[in-house]
């Protein structure tokens, strides 16, 4: 089921958190940019892991939460939340930041 043009609303709001926060946007156009500068090699995809990482890390801050999940609630909310995560479609994502950045640079 797709959302707003993007694969399913996980990926729609993820993409959303990145585009409409000024520090985010900051740094994801800073990466989409190392990518292009760089010429890697599978462009969209090294990007795809970069996003998650910055995501999931420090937005999320995934695995220090799951360090200190000690209630059945906070595994319920942990695995819920990784769950949807997992559901994100990053290369789509990572493919959009790369022509706003080629965009960006002419």
């Amino acid at each position: 089921m797709t959302c707003n043009g993007y694969a399913n609303y996980e990926t729609f709001t993820v993409a959303l958190f990145l585009n409409n926060n000024r520090p985010q946007y900051d740094e994801c156009i800073a990466l989409a940019r190392a990518v292009l500068r760089d010429r890697r090699e599978a462009p969209a995809v090294y990007l795809a892991d970069s996003l998650k990482v910055l995501v999931v890390d420090r937005s999320l801050y995934m695995d220090s939460r799951e360090l200190r999940c000690k209630g059945e609630g906070d595994y319920l909310a942990h695995t819920l939340l990784s769950a949807a995560v997992d559901r994100v479609n990053w290369k789509e994502i990572a493919e959009e930041w790369l022509t706003t950045a080629q965009e960006a640079t002419g």
